[in-house]
């Protein structure tokens, strides 16, 4: 299984409680995977997937929806924003445009403000919402928002 950690890829195989590692470089590493706060997992407890280069998104810019400790925010939710999602976090002072997004980006957003635009939501295909890709959606997302919820707006149901 491929995971990505820290600004590389990194390969594991887990028995008992110990990882075997290996880098793309071939270089070898145990560790007790539980000791590890290196590893960030999507809403289905595997490895987080690429969400955007173009533009380069999440908290530390490397295109994945990781949420490390100094991330205040949350920014756990792979979104894809539209117009109407823009037009709504503009009107909740955080105008994203301002930074390039325009309909269709893919974005790392914070799990309050997707979770503001569900709530403001009027029915199930309400374009305020941004669809979510699950297969980038950082687990701490989960911590404000149900994983029904983000199945409901989801682009890849699985």
């Amino acid at each position: 299984m491929a995971c990505y950690a820290q600004g590389y890829f990194w390969w594991t195989t887990t028995t008992n409680a110990t990882t075997t590692t290996t880098n793309t470089c071939g270089a070898i590493m145990l560790h007790k995977f539980a000791d590890k706060g290196l590893f960030f997992f999507l809403v289905f407890k595997q490895p987080l997937a690429l969400h955007s280069t173009q533009p380069l998104t999440g908290f530390t810019r490397t295109g994945y929806c990781e949420v490390p400790a100094s991330d205040a925010g949350n920014h756990s939710i792979a979104g894809i924003v539209s117009k109407e999602f823009l037009d709504f976090s503009a009107s909740r002072g955080n105008d994203l445009r301002q930074i390039g997004l325009k309909d269709g980006c893919k974005w790392c957003l914070c799990v309050s403000r997707w979770k503001e635009a569900f709530d403001a939501r009027t029915g199930h295909d309400d374009k305020k919402v941004p669809k979510v890709v699950l297969k980038a959606t950082n687990e701490k997302a989960l911590a404000r928002v149900t994983l029904e919820d983000l199945k409901g707006f989801a682009v890849d149901k699985e």
